[in-house]
């Protein structure tokens, strides 16, 4: 399959790159829109010219194959919002920030509780363990005395 571009055209051409991109554009998931391809006749092109991989679409293809499909069958993109900045979502955000910063500083603070918790363990373990020695140490002393009583 051969493609012809307008080179004027080109420069306009934004191109998307994948069934994510495509699907997003589309305002679709992305199985739908591989559905659309082998069903409709979604306008796709793969650079590897294989059945199947990596798929290339521009917009422009795309938005004439949605003006010329039977009605019904595919909704249009959704319009996208400019991004507004509210005060409220301002303010939202900052106090947001804030929380998230005084989270920091507790999980901060837990943790250095955690390692000194943690150290105290070690260090209890420590002396659980040299305390067991001492006494199997005292056992076995009292053992091999035993059999010098027995003798005597």
């Amino acid at each position: 399959m051969s493609i012809s571009i307008n080179p004027v055209a080109a420069l306009h051409l934004e191109v998307l790159s994948g069934w994510k991109d495509i699907a997003n554009y589309l305002g679709k998931g992305v199985r739908t829109v591989q559905r659309y391809e082998s069903e409709l006749k979604l306008p796709v092109h793969r650079p590897s010219g294989k059945p199947r991989g990596s798929v290339l679409a521009t917009k422009t293809e795309l938005d004439q194959w949605i003006l010329a499909s039977p009605t019904g069958k595919i909704s249009t993109p959704p319009a996208k919002k400019p991004a507004t900045r509210s005060k409220h979502s301002e303010r939202s955000l900052r106090k947001a920030l804030y929380e998230m910063e005084i989270l920091i500083d507790e999980a901060k603070q837990l943790r250095s509780e955690l390692t000194k918790t943690h150290q105290k363990v070690l260090q209890n373990l420590e002396e659980i363990r040299n305390t067991a020695q001492s006494k199997v140490r005292a056992i076995d002393a009292e053992e091999n005395l035993l059999p010098e009583l027995d003798a005597a």
